[in-house]
C-alpha cells in the first residue's frame, strides 16, 4: 500500500475509451472506462468519479493525478481543474528526461513501466482486465536517427495495423509516471530483526573482503 494515491486519466477523441486508472501501491484499485465525444460531459464524469472513490479536490495537491494533456485532452483537463483539482498534465509528445534513449516523453514512460513489469513488482491481477493487457501487450515502437532512439507506434499506426488503440493501458502507464522498479523494492525486516536483503544487492566476489 501507498501512502500517496496515483491516478492516470487518458483522454480519447471520437470513437476510442476514455480511461481511468487509481493506484494503490503496486496493484490497481479503481478504473472507469467510457466513450463520450463531448469533452465538458467527459470531464464531469470524471469529476464525478473522482469524488467517488474518495479523492476531494481541495486536498488534491496530497495526490498524484496525472492526465493527457495533448490535443483535443486539454478541454477536458482545463475543466477539470476548474473544479479545484491539482492536475499533473503529461504531453506525451514532449521532451523525454533520457534525451539520448528516448524519442519524448510517452516512450520513457512506457519503457519504465515495461521495466516495472519485467522485475514481477506490480500486480496485475484481477483488475487489470484482458482487455487492458491485451493493450498492454501490444504496443509496438520503433527505433529512430542515427542513435536509434525508442519511439512509440502512433494510435493512427496501430489502428492501420489492426492493434487495438492502447487507452485503458494508457491511463496505467500515466499513473505510473516517474516510477521505475526499484521503487516498489522496499527492504524489510523479519519479526527477529534479521534483515532480509533485496536480490538485487550486489555482493563483492572476493572472499577476502566478506565477513563470516
Amino acid at each position: 500500500p501507498s501512502k500517496v494515491m496515483r491516478v492516470g486519466i487518458d483522454l480519447a477523441g471520437g470513437g476510442d475509451e476514455n480511461a481511468g486508472i487509481s493506484l494503490d501501491g503496486n496493484r490497481i484499485k479503481n478504473k472507469l472506462y467510457f466513450r463520450e465525444k463531448d469533452t465538458m460531459i467527459t470531464a464531469d464524469r470524471f469529476h464525478v468519479w473522482l469524488l467517488g472513490i474518495g479523492l476531494k479536490p481541495e486536498k488534491s495537491e496530497e495526490y498524484e493525478i496525472y492526465i493527457d494533456d495533448n490535443g483535443i485532452g486539454r478541454g477536458t483537463t482545463d475543466r477539470l481543474a476548474s473544479f479545484g483539482w491539482t492536475l499533473r498534465r503529461i504531453r506525451n509528445q514532449s521532451s523525454a528526461t533520457d534525451k539520448k534513449m528516448y524519442l519524448n516523453l510517452g516512450a520513457q514512460n512506457w519503457y519504465k513501466a515495461k521495466s516495472i513489469f519485467e522485475h514481477s513488482v506490480f500486480l496485475l491481477d484481477n483488475l487489470a482486465d484482458d482487455e487492458m493487457l491485451k493493450q498492454l501487450s501490444s504496443r509496438y515502437y520503433k527505433q529512430q536517427g542515427t542513435q536509434g532512439r525508442l519511439s512509440l507506434e502512433s494510435k493512427a499506426e496501430a489502428k492501420a495495423n489492426g492493434r487495438p488503440s492502447p487507452d485503458r493501458a494508457d491511463a496505467l502507464i500515466l499513473a505510473l509516471t516517474g516510477l521505475n522498479h526499484e521503487d516498489f523494492e522496499v527492504e524489510s525486516k523479519a519479526k527477529d530483526g534479521v534483515e532480509i536483503v533485496k536480490a538485487s544487492t550486489k555482493i563483492s566476489a572476493d572472499p577476502a573482503s566478506m565477513e563470516a
